[in-house]
């Protein structure tokens, strides 16, 4: 698709046809289209979402989840729901949303001695545990 934005001329593809279908493809225009008139550049609009998904692919709660269910074949029903279960509860609240790349070790310290302080060593060290092997097996899960 042409079109123009800020006085340049620009050039919008969507794909080639056997895997973008008409219908999509014309999806797509309107949408780029509806873009333009609110005055938003549509090839801009587009790299942000993908830099989004990007982010998304790299932060902890993503990252765990996806090392859960490779993981999670091999262990029981019920183990693999208490790894879950302890992450979603201790770890994706204050960690979920952050890139693996910025956790810092002082950060990931501070949620085990938050688990720690409420008399739960055991459960501590699981979670310390879980989240090594996160970290250990993050290059094959990404």
């Amino acid at each position: 698709m042409k079109y123009r934005f800020g006085g340049r001329e620009k050039l919008l593809s969507f794909g080639a046809y056997p895997e973008v279908s008409l219908a999509a493809a014309r999806d797509a225009r309107d949408a780029a289209r509806s873009e333009l008139r609110a005055d938003r550049d549509p090839a801009l609009t587009r790299k942000q979402r993908q830099a989004e998904a990007e982010r998304a692919d790299r932060q902890l709660q993503g990252v765990g989840e996806k090392w859960i269910s490779i993981q999670g074949i091999q262990w029981t029903e019920r183990h693999r729901d208490d790894v879950a279960t302890s992450l979603q509860r201790f770890v994706w609240p204050t960690l979920g949303r952050i890139n693996l790349d910025d956790i810092t070790p002082p950060m990931v310290l501070e949620v085990i001695r938050r688990i720690e302080a409420a008399r739960a060593k055991e459960t501590a060290r699981r979670v310390r545990q879980r989240l090594s092997a996160i970290w250990r097996d993050r290059r094959t899960v990404c």
